[in-house]
């Protein structure tokens, strides 16, 4: 589908950046969960961006991460106010505008799993892949400075008959 990784994981901060947006649109009751939800979501895309941007690969599983975390807080609030809505705010004398605001928060909520399944895919796929590399990098250049390597010769003193010393005047 996506022939580059790079824009796949662009697009997929965007999306879900994108729907974590949406909930301005929420009830006044829940604008304070939101609003902070909003701010972290805010901070993972940026890292996200950053670390997909990032041309040497040593720290950009950190970044990815980052975003998986906040990503993971916005899928628990996104649950929470779903059965919260289905709980409290769910009306069946307008039951069409009900179920549709109800529809979209559960597709909303989907949408975030699944982008939140694509990257971690690629993120252990990438971890895979600098662990062998480091360590081969290990087996070849880095050596424990505390392990001995092999044994140096053993010091022989010499012998007097060994010794010769010449005298110059």
């Amino acid at each position: 589908m996506w022939q580059n990784k790079k824009y796949q994981h662009l697009a997929i901060g965007l999306i879900v950046m994108g729907l974590t947006l949406i909930t301005y649109a929420f009830d006044y009751r829940t604008e304070k969960i939101f609003n902070a939800v909003r701010g972290l979501q805010l901070i993972g895309t940026i890292s996200l961006f950053y670390g997909i941007k990032k041309q040497q690969q040593v720290h950009k599983q950190h970044f990815v991460g980052i975003w998986l975390c906040t990503s993971a807080v916005s899928l628990l609030v996104f649950s929470a106010v779903s059965f919260f809505f289905l709980e409290a705010m769910f009306s069946w004398w307008d039951f069409a505008s009900a179920f549709f605001s109800l529809l979209g928060c559960l597709l909303a909520t989907a949408a975030i799993a699944f982008g939140m399944i694509v990257i971690y895919k690629s993120h252990i796929e990438a971890m895979a892949v600098n662990t062998s590399a480091l360590s081969a990098n290990e087996r070849t250049a880095i050596r424990n400075p505390f392990e001995q390597q092999e044994k140096p010769p053993a010091y022989v003193a010499p012998t007097s008959e060994q010794l010769s010393v010449s005298v110059q005047s």
